[in-house]
């Protein structure tokens, strides 16, 4: 029996089953966040994947621990360290931190997304937990623009209002993200609103609504559909913009009755549309809204003290070790250079 669980622990803990897991995750990794991109590592699979992953690294870092006690006992710290088995130490000492913090998101960390036009006010803390509540007000989204017409940075100026706290005004956008409260907001992306008037027989409607909805103008049966939004319209490129600069805005709509599409149109911002013979439908003007993703990241330090760990071990294993490897085996006592062990 005691044969049996020692081949057990050695299987667990061994490198080649710490590759092979490797190879797994990586591979049902790439499967799965290309069918399920937002809740693949929240699944079961992938859980019982990587708490395999922890229990060899914790195994494997368990042998390297138990030889380092050993060092202690014999006043060889500072030599073993700059060893291979130093490094690797501290190498699968990071592993496991980093799979903890990776565990801890996965269990606790939360996300949500926000979509938010400039004048609204969204409350945070009732899409994501946070330390106190607090509400997010966008200002205004704006886009930076290159000299060709390519988007060079995308900003959101919000308010953060919170009952205990004093006011906060800040501006989020690509790669810079804000804490607050133990959430990260950070800029995603963005879409456009449509400002839609529809008017027969001196009866007007108006509407904002987003790509891809609908208005049905009043006395009619017909109904518009706004397709796309085109900001920089040319021929040439057919429904794709030419740059998101918008040098020539369009709107291409398409129109229905009872289900059946009768055409499919692209209209200057502003232009009358005629749909029916006494309907108009007019694009007035195009609204930006903010696309922010509320996150936390309960395990952020484990991850972030693991990943200096690793790469220190790693530095250690590959390089140092080799810089202070003697050129003989054996002191002149005879006895075994400890820079020259390798037991891993």
């Amino acid at each position: 029996m005691f044969k049996f669980i020692k081949q057990i622990y050695q299987k667990c803990s061994s490198m080649k089953t710490g590759l092979i897991l490797l190879g797994l995750i990586s591979l049902v990794s790439a499967i799965g966040t290309g069918i399920f991109p937002d809740g693949f590592p929240r699944t079961t699979l992938f859980r019982l994947l990587i708490l395999f992953l922890f229990i060899n690294m914790f195994l494997c870092t368990a042998s390297q621990s138990k030889r380092f006690i050993n060092r202690i006992h014999k006043k060889q710290i500072i030599k073993w360290l700059s060893t291979k088995q130093g490094g690797t130490l501290l190498l699968h000492t990071g592993i496991i931190l980093v799979l903890i913090g990776g565990g801890i998101n996965s269990i606790y960390g939360q996300t949500a997304q926000i979509i938010i036009k400039e004048g609204d006010t969204i409350s945070v803390s009732k899409l994501i937990s946070s330390k106190s509540a607090f509400k997010l007000k966008l200002n205004k989204f704006e886009i930076k623009f290159n000299p060709d017409g390519s988007p060079a940075q995308y900003y959101s100026g919000i308010n953060i209002i919170s009952e205990i706290k004093p006011l906060v005004k800040a501006s989020i956008s690509v790669n810079h993200p804000l804490k607050y409260e133990g959430v990260k907001l950070y800029q995603e992306s963005f879409g456009y609103l449509v400002v839609t008037q529809a008017e027969n027989g001196g009866k007007k409607i108006g509407k904002t609504i987003k790509e891809g909805e609908t208005i049905k103008p009043p006395g009619t049966s017909r109904i518009v559909r706004v397709y796309k939004y085109i900001p920089n319209y040319n021929p040439q490129y057919g429904m794709e913009t030419k740059t998101l600069r918008p040098d020539n805005p369009r709107v291409m709509f398409s129109v229905y009755e009872d289900k059946n599409l009768l055409g499919v149109g692209v209209a200057r911002l502003g232009e009358p549309v005629k749909i029916d013979r006494d309907t108009i439908v007019k694009f007035k003007a195009i609204k930006l809204y903010s696309v922010i993703n509320a996150k936390t990241d309960p395990g952020l330090s484990f991850t972030c003290i693991g990943g200096v760990m690793l790469v220190v071990g790693v530095f250690l294993a590959l390089f140092i070790s080799q810089l202070l490897k003697p050129t003989n085996m054996a002191g002149e006592d005879g006895s075994k250079d400890i820079l020259a062990e390798d037991n891993h």
